[in-house]
């Protein structure tokens, strides 16, 4: 189970007015469990179906909803946008042939911010990303990326410099000499042509699944954030941004005329599916997890689709239909 390391300080900051004792003694109701405390810093571990407990943003959300700090669901403004297009050439469609993107704006970042970003990617990528197989996820300084985007292929002569190196490497260099190129460049087979997202000045963005460009480093200075996933499947990549976003708000229950918690529900039950073990007994845990909302008084899909509507994160019904299928 992934562990993440939170300091009480910074929760108590991010939650309201508690007492670090009122947050120890609340973890464990939300399925944490407290691995070890030293002093301020207390390391937790948490469902691989809950990505959003990978931060004390999440966490901090979860604890306001317990002790009745603040309730109802998030209102996240999400939009479109002409303005951040990507256009995909067919050169990429026998590689790696999806990708989609989220753009966030106005945010303030520290160090722990970022580390605990770089933890969530991981996660996911070892999880959902079949350990970034199925899809990856690169995070960037939206400031430094120059719209509209190209994905594309190029041959492996292809030069820019790479995250955490000073010096420009072709695309053979980093798959040879780079931690994650060795890691990951097995991913790629044998063709000459790889995938790479290059903005509208030709710069190198990233290097999927494989590493982003040193250009777009996200840093404490960062103020908004380009986030791109890649997949072979548009179902894992859209998924990224989909199942594993929820973060239990609530509302899609709250809008619904039965109560019904399906929308809840079968995204946790459609995330673990596409966890690395998900496969295991996928049947009996949906059975369980739909007896277990049944027992606790929710109802039955109304087949109005509120839910859908509401929900901050913009989770799809589709996810109910998928959970339906297993049955």
């Amino acid at each position: 189970m992934p562990v993440i390391e939170l300091s009480y300080s910074r929760l108590q900051k991010l939650i309201g007015k508690v007492s670090k004792k009122q947050i120890s003694d609340s973890l464990p109701f939300l399925g944490l469990d407290i691995e070890s405390e030293d002093k301020d810093l207390v390391r937790i571990e948490y469902s691989p179906n809950r990505p959003d407990y990978s931060t004390d943003y999440g966490v901090a959300l979860g604890l306001q909803g317990l002790l009745g700090i603040k309730t109802g669901s998030v209102k996240l403004a999400i939009k479109k946008s002409k303005n951040y297009g990507i256009t995909v050439k067919p050169t990429v469609s026998k590689i790696r042939p999806f990708v989609t993107g989220i753009i966030a704006k106005n945010g303030k970042i520290d160090d722990k911010t970022i580390k605990q970003l770089m933890t969530m990617q991981e996660d996911l990528h070892f999880g959902i990303g079949r350990k970034r197989k199925k899809s990856s996820i690169g995070i960037h300084d939206l400031d430094k990326v120059s719209f509209p985007l190209i994905y594309t292929t190029v041959t492996r002569n292809h030069k820019f410099i790479p995250l955490n190196s000073k010096k420009e490497l072709s695309i053979s260099e980093i798959i040879i000499d780079t931690e994650t190129g060795k890691d990951y460049g097995h991913l790629l087979g044998q063709s000459s042509q790889v995938p790479v997202i290059i903005d509208a000045n030709e710069k190198t963005v990233s290097f999927p699944p494989i590493i982003n460009a040193a250009i777009t480093i996200v840093t404490t200075k960062t103020n908004n954030l380009f986030v791109e996933v890649t997949g072979i499947n548009k179902d894992d990549a859209d998924c990224a941004f989909d199942s594993a976003t929820c973060i239990g708000s609530g509302a899609c229950v709250a809008v619904c005329p039965n109560a019904s918690a399906r929308l809840f529900v079968a995204a946790k039950i459609n995330h673990c599916e596409r966890l690395r073990h998900g496969k295991i007994e996928s049947k009996k845990r949906a059975e369980r997890m739909i007896n277990k909302m049944e027992d606790e008084g929710f109802g039955s899909c109304s087949n109005h689709r509120h839910c859908e509507v509401v929900c901050p994160k913009e989770i799809s019904v589709s996810n109910i239909a998928s959970m339906n299928n297993l049955l």
